[in-house]
């Protein structure tokens, strides 16, 4: 067997939903990784949230993080490091706005800066993945005009009568230029990033370093920002417990959710590893 790329999407695909990763899901997923074949995490998490699992899974590869807008190898030079920003004035003028456009809380963050225009309280915290947290420094509280850093990532938490209106302001005064993408559920949150940033990109740099085709490049994921993921894919699994729209693209579906190793298991029967 040709040697994969495994590309792993985090949240409600290689986690469980206390937001784990299992022994089991550990022990095969370096077990794949042993045999030669490239594990890499492709996820909407920053940097800074998704760096205890990919150190949990003892991984060497590119980390790519914010759905594709920041990719490297922890600790080493690579030459498809990239960190995909937009303007911070941007920031400057949606923060002016917050009040007509119905935010309650903005995060701005890159690999190394976190900024937020207040803390947000501990449930939504841990609700959002800590996207919003409840405790900031001095340095990190962002008021008019004073980012200091173009964002990879703007996260908004929005009053719930106000998201297609922040939806359409955006695609209306930066259209081509940054793109919001609406969290699923009922937090009323709204990610932005530039316009060309998708996990795809971070797979095709992948592909391309690591001299991989397509045809040998195996996804997994669940939710809409996994789509394209699973579309372009030579082998696109959907989990279980993903959305009806991801599992009608993939071309196959695991037979066990996240709370169940559904990842690993696929992986020990795909791989046909004796363990």
């Amino acid at each position: 067997m040709n040697r994969k790329l495994i590309i792993l999407d985090l949240d409600g695909t290689t986690l469980n939903s206390d937001s784990k990763i299992t022994d089991t899901t550990r022990y095969i997923i370096q077990e794949a990784a042993s045999l030669g074949n490239i594990v890499s995490i492709i996820t909407g998490r920053p940097y800074r949230i998704a760096m205890p699992f990919y150190r949990r899974l003892g991984l060497t590869s590119p980390l790519i993080t914010f759905n594709g807008g920041l990719g490297l190898i922890p600790g080493e030079k690579w030459p498809g490091a990239c960190q995909i920003t937009f303007d911070r004035h941007i920031v400057n003028t949606i923060f002016k706005r917050q009040r007509e456009l119905g935010l309650n809380l903005m995060a701005a963050e890159d690999r190394s800066h976190l900024m937020a225009n207040k803390p947000s309280n501990a449930k939504l915290a841990r609700e959002t993945l800590d996207y919003f947290p409840s405790r900031l420094k001095s340095g990190q509280i962002l008021t008019q005009d004073n980012i200091n850093f173009d964002p990879v990532c703007l996260a908004v938490q929005v009053q719930p009568f106000c998201m297609q209106l922040v939806t359409k302001y955006l695609r209306t005064n930066y259209k081509g230029i940054v793109k919001p993408a609406v969290w699923g559920g009922s937090l009323n949150v709204i990610e932005i990033a530039a316009q060309n940033v998708t996990k795809v990109t971070g797979i095709k740099k992948l592909a391309k370093y690591y001299h991989i085709a397509n045809k040998d490049i195996i996804a997994f994921g669940d939710q809409d920002n996994d789509y394209n993921t699973l579309k372009f894919v030579g082998h696109g699994v959907a989990m279980k417990n993903g959305l009806p729209d991801v599992k009608a693209v993939a071309d196959d579906v695991t037979e066990y959710d996240n709370d169940h190793d559904g990842v690993a298991r696929y992986l020990k029967s795909y791989l046909g590893l004796p363990y």
